[in-house]
């Protein structure tokens, strides 16, 4: 069953009185369980793609269907909580609350979806435990390296059980050592916990993980 349905998706954006287009008619099924990369040079429009996908941006024309619901039937309200429930953001910056601890990090979107304390303290700690980080639960970001920040990151976005993770550039600020053992966490997790993954990139590092390759050029597949 695809997970992604997307049927001539156009998205453009009005610059004072020029119109430029980034997507220009995307058509593309991705199954579940997919491990999937998005790959293109900058300006390709395979970040914006990535946002329309998880209901970030709205687009102008097409459809999008993802986990069997039509983003573009969702108002406001409504995208924040199929977000929440069904979709799990990882980015390059990790975008941490720098106040707050690993695990108190990780609670949050559990917060917000109004699961009990003692349950999501409970889900926090094995998904931490999960991603490599029991010995660091109470560090802030500030203490922990950027590995292990995207490891917090990527706990944070696993831990409500979402059934489609989307990563953009996840291991963009990394040292290729670190990144090597992140895109190993992010293809076991793929494995085990059978969530489909998709990768937004622009490294050939990657490639070797996908399942699926996809290539963007100027804001049209290549392949």
């Amino acid at each position: 069953m695809p997970i992604i349905e997307c049927s001539n998706v156009v998205k453009s954006f009005n610059l004072g009185k020029i119109k430029v287009e980034v997507l220009k008619g995307i058509t593309l099924q991705i199954e579940a369980g997919q491990f999937t990369a998005i790959v293109g040079e900058s300006g390709s429009g395979k970040s914006t793609f990535l946002n329309v996908l998880g209901g970030l941006m709205p687009y102008n024309e097409g459809e999008v269907i993802v986990a069997g619901t039509k983003i573009k039937n969702l108002n406001e309200n409504q995208l924040a909580l199929f977000r929440r429930k069904h979709l799990g953001f990882i980015f390059q910056s990790y975008n941490l609350l720098p106040q707050l601890t690993a695990l108190e990090n990780v609670i949050m979107p559990l917060i917000f979806l109004g699961v009990s304390k003692k349950e999501r303290e409970k889900r926090a700690l094995e998904i931490l435990e999960k991603v490599g980080l029991k010995d660091r639960i109470h560090h802030k970001p500030s203490e922990l390296s950027g590995g292990q920040q995207q490891r917090v990151s990527i706990a944070r976005a696993l831990v409500n059980n979402p059934e489609l993770i989307l990563a953009d550039e996840p291991t963009g600020n990394l040292d290729s050592k670190t990144s090597i053992e992140i895109l190993d966490l992010l293809k076991e997790l793929n494995k085990s916990l059978k969530m489909t993954f998709i990768v937004v990139t622009h490294s050939s590092q990657v490639y070797s993980y996908a399942d699926r390759i996809i290539k963007m050029k100027d804001g049209l597949l290549e392949s």
